[in-house]
Formats: structure tokens, sequence, C-alpha cells
């Protein structure tokens, strides 16, 4: 490895790292999801404490400043445009052409030819778990398939999901390591709420089957039989994978004057949300991680989430972790929240202390520690 001289000027990069940006490339917002979070951050973290190595960008969209500024030179972006194509013609080509040392696949994928030496990111297997959930669930397994077998490394945000991934893919604990994402400082307590005339129970997420909002709405119904209040329920999130039984359920149960939904709303307009719910639950059958847990931990929002996959590593004892496939279940929870203020502030003040193990910054040092110590440095 050469030396780097860190006298008068900046250090030669040493690799050159190509990253796939397909999941922050969509033009509809709403596309972008958890995955698009976590790319977003990682990239801009990288940027901050990786002053050696050469970052190529691939997309089939121009990345937003925010997100490539701090990379200043040491940056090239490659729009890979339209977005047809992209993952089986024109970003294995380019990489062919380009010769990378190192492939960041992020996208839960890797191309067919044009890498070598590839670390993958593996965040969950839902469309195992769940595969009646998944219209696409078969490709989603060959292409998962192919990024196990052709990667140096393995990245995933549990240790729930790194049992997944041993259990169904026979990978050896040492090719797998575990990094928790983080979360941005916007979530606070402090700052303007979203006020409603009524107190509201909080979900943000997407809305499709894997989320089991049809669940929730039959617990909230329930609760509403006995509450001492009159609540509602918002709903956050895209619908671009709209479960159908959301809106039939919301009918079926007469909560059409009790069930906002907002859809998809930009990151900088979530945090009043947070601040303003009673709790905000997340029902998931299955979650690798589930980053609006931590977002709410850390607006001082008490948390209620299932007991199963990553949820209970992720909360620990600063949230009620429940059955979720049992509607009296999360009846009960919810009415527990609502009438036991000794309860909510208990979860309040654990949910700060756990919202601090969590961080963007300590993320992305684990990735560039997994680049380092799994790519080959130029001579």
């Amino acid at each position: 490895m050469k030396k780097i001289n860190h006298a008068g000027r900046k250090p030669r990069p040493q690799l050159k790292i190509a990253v796939d940006c397909g999941a922050i490339s969509f033009q509809d917002k709403r596309a972008q999801g958890g995955l698009a979070t976590i790319c977003t951050n990682l990239l801009v973290q990288l940027s901050l404490l990786d002053q050696r190595n050469q970052y190529d960008l691939y997309s089939f969209a121009p990345l937003t400043k925010s997100i490539v500024s701090h990379f200043e030179r040491r940056v090239n972006l490659r729009v890979l445009s339209p977005s047809y194509g992209y993952k089986t013609i024109r970003l294995p080509l380019a990489l062919w052409l380009d010769k990378p040392d190192v492939f960041l696949a992020l996208a839960q994928a890797v191309p067919a030819f044009g890498v070598s030496r590839v670390i993958g990111f593996l965040y969950d297997l839902a469309f195992i778990k769940f595969p009646e959930a998944y219209q696409n669930n078969q490709a989603l397994k060959r292409q998962t398939d192919e990024l196990v077998e052709k990667s140096a490394h393995l990245i995933t945000i549990s240790e729930a999901s790194k049992l997944d991934i041993m259990e169904n893919y026979h990978v050896p604990s040492e090719r797998i390591t575990v990094l928790y994402p983080g979360v941005s400082p916007a979530y606070t307590p402090d700052g303007s709420k979203y006020v409603q005339l009524e107190p509201y129970f909080l979900y943000v997420g997407q809305l499709k089957k894997t989320k089991n909002i049809p669940r929730l709405l039959e617990g909230f119904a329930e609760f509403l039989k006995t509450s001492k209040r009159s609540y509602q329920l918002v709903l956050v999130g895209s619908d671009l994978q709209l479960d159908s039984g959301i809106p039939h359920t919301i009918k079926r149960l007469g909560l059409q004057k009790r069930v906002i939904s907002k859809g998809y709303l930009r990151m900088s307009e979530l945090p009043k949300y947070y601040r303003g719910a009673t709790a905000f639950i997340s029902p998931a059958l299955y979650e690798g991680f589930g980053l609006p847990l931590i977002e709410a931990l850390r607006s001082g929002t008490p948390v209620i989430t299932g007991n199963s996959s990553s949820m209970p590593e992720i909360v620990g004892d600063a949230g009620l972790t429940i059955n979720v496939s049992s509607s009296e279940h999360i009846a009960l929870a919810l009415t527990q929240v609502a009438e036991n203020e000794q309860l909510r502030q208990q979860l309040i003040k654990k949910g700060f202390a756990r919202a601090k193990d969590f961080s963007w910054r300590t993320f992305a040092r684990g990735v560039l520690d997994v680049i380092n110590k799994y790519s080959f440095s130029k001579t």
C-alpha cells in the first residue's frame, strides 16, 4: 500500500469504489423508502469520513447536490439513463469499462458482469418469509442468490437479518457484518407538532402487505370501543404497493372518519407527526431493521411494535413489543399507552437512551472498515 503524504496536499486516491445509486435515482419519491434513506446517509457520511478513496456513483437520474457535494474531486457521477436496462445492460457495461477495485451493491443486487470484488448489502429476506406478499418474489430470490454468491462480504442491518441469511443461505457468520443504520438529528421532541382536534396514533412506512395494516385497523377499532376518549389513526407512507385490504378494512369497520391517510411525505415533514402522536405503532410482520422505530424513539414518541424478527432487537426495552397478528393485543397496547401516563413517560425516557445507539457516522465508518478489509488496495 502506498504511503500517504499529508504534508501540504491531499492524499491521492487508493481505491476506486463503484457505488450502485439506483435506489436514490427514482424521480417518483414514493419509490424511495428506507433503502433510499440508508443509501443517501451512507454516501453523505462516506464523503465526510473518507478523504482517501475515489468514488464512482452510478445512477439512472442525476443525484442531488446534498449527496455529492462533500466528495469534492473524489467523485465521478455516472448517469446511465434511462432506467430501462440500467441493471441488466448499462450498469454492468459501464463497470466493465471503468474497472473499479470494489463495487458496493447497495440495492441488494449485483450486475451480471463487470465487477470482480463485491461488498453486498442484504437488508432482509421478507420475500422468503412472506412470498405471498410479493408479486416478484421469484425475481427477488434469484437476485439475492446471485448477490450472496458473488459477494466477498455481506453487510446487513440487524442480528435478526444475519441469522436469517445464515439459515437460508448457509453463509458462515464471519462472512457477514451487522451494522445498524442511524437516525437524523431532525427527529427531536423540540419543534412544531402536527395537531388534530383529537389525539392520534401514528404509523409511518410503506402500505404494503407485510406491514399488516388491516390488522392494525382491526385493533384500533377494538380500542375505540372501550377508549375513554376519541382517537384518530394517522397513516403516513407510500401507496405504490398499496395493500388492497387497507381501504376495504377501513370501510368494513366504519373507520372513514377515524383514519387519516396522509400518503407519502418528505422527510422534512415527518418530525412534527412523530412529536404530536400519542404513540407510534408498527404492526409489521417482519422488518430487517425498521427506521421509523428509531425515528420515533428519538422524537420522544412511545413505540408499539411486533415481537418478531428484528423489532425487539432494535427497540430493546424502550418499546412495547406485542403479537401484532392479534387485534386484541394491538387494542390492549393502544389502551395501555393512551391511559397510563406513567408508562408513556417511562417509554419516552428509555427511547431517548436507546436512540443514542444509532448513528449514521458509525454506520458509514463500519462500511468503510469492511471496504478496507475486503478490497485490494492499489500498489
